[in-house]
């Protein structure tokens, strides 16, 4: 599997990913950081139990938009609280 993210070319999206770091106790929300032009920036996955809502996808990405771990914590927590509700909707 190719790396998809823009300017790499690693084998794996993990070892794109370098760590990552459980939000929660079931590791349906992790965070990982990416090296961006400007700097590190926290991204965040969220592991999709209904794929069938999510065009197929297991897992759901987004940037947290900051450096700092805890900010991205607390929002990768909301996120993922947010799309849990959604998805019983």
């Amino acid at each position: 599997m190719i790396c998809t993210y823009s300017a790499h070319t690693h084998t794996k999206k993990e070892s794109c990913m370098k760590t990552l770091v459980p939000v929660n106790e079931d590791r349906k929300v992790v965070l990982y950081t990416r090296d961006l032009k400007q700097g590190k920036t926290y991204y965040a996955r969220f592991r999709v139990s209904k794929t069938n809502l999510s065009n197929n996808q297991e897992y759901i990405r987004e940037s947290m938009q900051t450096p700092n771990m805890e900010i991205a914590s607390e929002v990768g927590v909301s996120r993922g609280t947010v799309s849990n509700v959604l998805k019983v909707a």
